[in-house]
């Protein structure tokens, strides 16, 4: 098999007490022509000394710090990390996650031998305390990838699990995000028309733990946070462009259900104006009169969910 260089990017922030577990991963994988470029958002532990050793003890390894002029945060480390790699091949990896051994052998296999495909996706498992406790998606895997089934999360995968030709890689992460950028990253390359397959082999090992972003949520038990309605917001914004009305009525959907969920909890107007910016800006008219009504009945009385309903049928 042809041996190009692979370029594998992993952003870290006071993960010293996991990421030795993903380098040494790395380090034991079967495919042998890699790079591995670890870029940290500014830890505080001892991440410096740690890199230190490993950079001395393979120097396909790099270290480097997110440039004090870029946003902080994993996006901003990913993007730089892209830009310095120069492999043919690129794999974002999260530093509390293992590689199995044959994780980049089997992605790029896949690649080369299906040279029309310009992203492989293989699966993972859940680990918690050193046991494997299930998948972290359950899809139908014989679904073709397309934009809309992922957007619509009828398919779905983590950023561990994909491989991708450096070609294919026409945009960046959001670096405004602050969660769920891997779900935003590929809906907007997927709508770029690039060909992505399931490669089905279990190549990745998840770590679950409570301190992950998602753990974090999790732990605070709240689905409707604000987060997740930014997160919708900058979707549509990123998508309108190449979306099909069926996605983007979908997003405009979540944006009105996100935000009668979060008015009690959150600013209302925040909330509000960015919702009817979007419903506006769709030029989803009657949409807008529907759900300035519900704004008024809701403001005033704190009900509204028959205005609020038809705002949502009038986007089906």
């Amino acid at each position: 098999m042809h041996s190009p260089l692979v370029s594998i990017i992993i952003p870290t922030y006071n993960r010293a007490h996991l990421i030795g577990e993903t380098l040494d991963s790395v380090l034991a994988q079967t495919y042998r022509n890699w790079e591995c470029i670890v870029v940290d958002d500014g830890s505080t532990d001892y991440t410096d000394e740690l890199l230190e050793f490993y950079i001395e003890k393979d120097s396909r390894i790099q270290y480097c710090h997110r440039p004090k002029d870029r946003r902080k945060g994993a996006n901003a480390c990913r993007n730089y990390g892209f830009e310095l790699s120069k492999g043919e091949y690129v794999n974002w990896f999260d530093s509390d996650d293992l590689m199995t051994g044959n994780h980049i052998f089997e992605l790029l296999k896949f690649l080369v031998k299906n040279k029309e495909i310009d992203m492989a996706i293989g699966n993972s498992l859940n680990f918690k305390d050193g046991k494997m406790i299930g998948r972290p998606y359950n899809f139908d895997i014989k679904l073709p990838v397309t934009a809309e089934y992922f957007i619509q999360e009828k398919i779905g995968w983590i950023t561990n699990d994909v491989l991708l030709r450096k070609t294919a890689v026409v945009l960046g992460y959001n670096e405004k995000l602050a969660f769920g950028q891997e779900f935003n990253f590929f809906a907007r390359l997927l709508l770029k028309n690039i060909k992505a397959a399931f490669v089905s082999k279990d190549i990745s090992i998840r770590r679950i733990h409570n301190f992950s972003i998602q753990g974090k949520l999790n732990k605070k038990g709240d689905k409707n946070h604000f987060g997740y309605f930014k997160n919708e917001f900058y979707l549509l914004e990123d998508i309108k462009e190449d979306a099909s009305l069926k996605i983007i009525n979908r997003s405009l959907r979540r944006l009105v259900r996100y935000s009668y969920f979060l008015t009690p909890a959150f600013s209302k107007r925040k909330i509000q104006k960015l919702t009817l910016k979007s419903l506006f800006k769709e030029n989803r008219t009657i949409c807008v009169f529907y759900y300035f009504a519900w704004i008024q009945i809701n403001n005033y009385f704190g009900k509204g969910y028959y205005v609020i309903n038809l705002t949502m049928k009038r986007l089906n």
